[in-house]
């Protein structure tokens, strides 16, 4: 789920695709660009432009272009329920990069949540 977070993806892929023995998986988790979830966390930091650094496709591609292969994709769908607001800011300040970024006072985020992500299985072929 933090493949979005990396600096350098292409380096990371070719270290994952180095280190695993032909026919290994690499399984990852990787937010839809649709994902309710991220545009409500998206909203409610003060500097978003840096928070997420590759989109989905863009992860997709990488992994491809190292040499892995997609074997299996799946989407993934739930609802985070939280008590109250602040439970709700906890949880995004939780994730890392928001708490660096800031978060805005000036918006209440909502009290739930859907969250859509793909777990995605790449093998390194034999």
């Amino acid at each position: 789920m933090l493949l979005h977070l990396i600096d350098d993806i292409a380096q990371l892929m070719n270290r994952l695709y180095q280190a695993l023995k032909p026919g290994g998986i690499f399984a990852y988790a990787v937010s839809a660009d649709s994902n309710p979830f991220i545009r409500m966390i998206m909203h409610q930091l003060n500097n978003r432009g840096i928070f997420f650094k590759h989109g989905q496709q863009h992860i997709r591609e990488r992994v491809l272009a190292t040499g892995f292969e997609i074997v299996r994709d799946d989407i993934y769908r739930d609802e985070i329920l939280l008590d109250n607001p602040d439970a709700m800011l906890q949880l995004i300040e939780s994730i890392g990069a928001p708490s660096r970024l800031g978060m805005r006072t000036d918006i209440v985020p909502p009290k739930s949540v859907r969250r859509v992500f793909n777990l995605i299985w790449a093998k390194k072929p034999l």
